[in-house]
């Protein structure tokens, strides 16, 4: 490794000019592969080892995911959303994290044993030390990735990401069947990521050079460490909840809580991450026109309330029945999920405050933004943790879920709407009517699940039978009314029949 003379250094990339259509396509089908398939393993492995080998492993998960936070430092969103990036940034990003990474997993081998004991789980010392492995993993493949996301090349990103949910879970499956327990799901945790790295080092177009550039890293520096910052803010908004129920309430609490958490995320994942995901791109493209921004801006916030929100409404009606295909042991996690499902549908409408804040350069706001928060979202977990400490495992998570749906509605919520009148300039008006036909469509979907869901169990039918029946009517009332008042969703649907009508023409011919 040298560093690069000025005269070494490359012109230039520019953002490869993707159809938003296209990439929005690409983006999810790639989180609904991701997503979906992960979902249907974890589902699996759940229901075979059971909530407290789950939680378990969650607890190692989450001290993993802060240390990788301090691999990333916001170098990915920073090559993202770079206008002009040169390949000496590449080069120089893929070897500050390969030796970041490197020191990280000595640091968590050497604190494992310490988490253990906070935890007062001496497995933990063990699934650490295996898990810290995903810290190079990560580090081989994260600018790829990053390279990737800029060009929205999201077709291949789909194609790594089945790959890799597959291989992945089935090592993990096989373990479980073996007897392997909670060795099962770090089995497949690792081997989702050995197939993701070598995949994204066959589809991505940029290797890693022989050079080092310490102005290559400076430029990138300063959007980064301020989004750095913000991820560290927003991880302690999201992970506290997970670590204050295992430090008071233990693994198994934490396996219902976080499988609740993991089913309500993965309908936030299908439905609307991949908006999230594209967006930052796409706004990134029109960060410097301010108008078009704005109409961006709106469409993605129309097109996330529209799919989450009715969504969430008719699944949290529907939570008995879903818990139940899982098993009995599973059950006490139906009433968190329903909580949940309404910090998804606040969480559909402020997951667009970073790519909005990011795109303009701005990382720096999110991150005083989220530390504003996290001390105070911190406390409230910490008190209501301590005074329910001595109550039913139930009654511990589902007090919890709804300090985070106050703490969605209190704080995340109203800083959204203050961020996209002030950077995205969209009206309180516009805000407000990008929520009208979203919220139509949950009241009259989530009316149905309700009286289907009342009128079968009175036939004593099976939950899955029930679910299906209930679900299919609710989803059909919602679309209709979506259909009724969304453009979008009128535009979307007619753009949908041509294509297909113009493929059967050409087909026939």
């Amino acid at each position: 490794m040298s560093y690069a003379p000025e005269s070494d250094i490359a012109t230039p990339m520019q953002h490869k000019k993707k159809s938003l259509i296209q990439s929005v396509k690409w983006a999810y089908l790639m989180n609904w592969c991701q997503q979906g398939g992960s979902a249907a393993f974890s589902i699996l492995l759940a229901a075979i080892l059971g909530p407290e080998a789950f939680g378990t492993v969650v607890i190692a998960t989450v001290f993993t995911m802060f240390v990788d936070m301090f691999l990333d430092q916001g170098f990915v969103a920073a090559i993202i959303q770079r206008k002009e990036l040169r390949r000496d940034h590449l080069d120089s990003v893929f070897w500050t994290l390969l030796a970041a990474s490197l020191l990280l997993f000595g640091g968590s081998i050497a604190a494992s044993g310490w988490w253990a004991r906070v935890n007062d789980l001496p497995i933990l010392e063990s699934l650490i030390c295996v898990l810290a492995l995903r810290l190079p993993l990560g580090a081989l493949s994260r600018v790829q990735q990053a390279k990737m996301f800029r060009d929205s090349e999201f077709k291949q990103l789909s194609i790594r990401n089945t790959l890799s949910i597959l291989i992945g879970g089935g090592i993990g499956l096989y373990m479980a069947a073996a007897g392997y327990g909670v060795w099962a799901l770090v089995g497949q945790q690792l081997g989702s990521d050995l197939v993701s790295l070598i995949l994204l080092w066959i589809f991505c177009d940029w290797k890693p050079g022989f050079r080092f550039s310490v102005r290559g890293v400076k430029d990138l520096f300063g959007f980064s460490s301020a989004n750095f910052l913000a991820k560290l803010g927003v991880f302690a908004n999201q992970q506290a909840d997970t670590v204050i129920i295992g430090f008071f309430f233990g693994p198994m609490a934490v396996g219902l809580y976080r499988f609740a958490g993991r089913a309500a995320s993965l309908v936030k994942q299908v439905l609307t991450s991949s908006l999230q995901t594209a967006s930052l791109p796409e706004l990134s493209r029109l960060q410097d026109e301010p108008k078009a921004f704005s109409t961006a801006s709106i469409k993605f916030l129309r097109l996330s309330t529209l799919l989450a929100i009715p969504t969430f409404v008719c699944l949290g009606v529907l939570s008995q029945e879903v818990f139940s295909i899982v098993g009995d042991e599973w059950l006490p996690a139906a009433k968190v999920f329903t909580i949940l499902c309404i910090c998804g549908a606040i969480s559909s409408i402020n997951q667009f405050t970073g790519p909005i804040l990011q795109a303009l350069g701005r990382p720096m706001i999110m991150a005083k933004i989220t530390w504003a928060l996290a001390p105070f979202s911190v406390a409230i977990l910490v008190v209501v943790a301590t005074l329910i400490q001595d109550y039913p495992i139930e009654t511990q998570t589902v007090g919890l879920a709804w300090v985070k749906v106050a703490l969605g509605l209190l704080l995340s919520l109203p800083i959204f709407v203050i961020v996209s009148r002030k950077y995205a300039h969209l009206s309180g008006a516009e805000i407000l009517a990008a929520h009208g036909p979203a919220t139509s469509a949950a009241l009259a979907g989530g009316i149905v699940a309700f009286v289907f869901q009342q009128g079968l169990h009175y036939y004593a039918l099976e939950s899955l039978v029930i679910l299906v029946i209930a679900g299919v009517a609710s989803a059909l009332t919602a679309a209709s009314v979506a259909f009724a008042t969304e453009p979008l969703a009128r535009h979307s649907m007619q753009a949908r029949f041509l294509a297909t009508r113009k493929a059967f023409q050409r087909f026939y011919r």
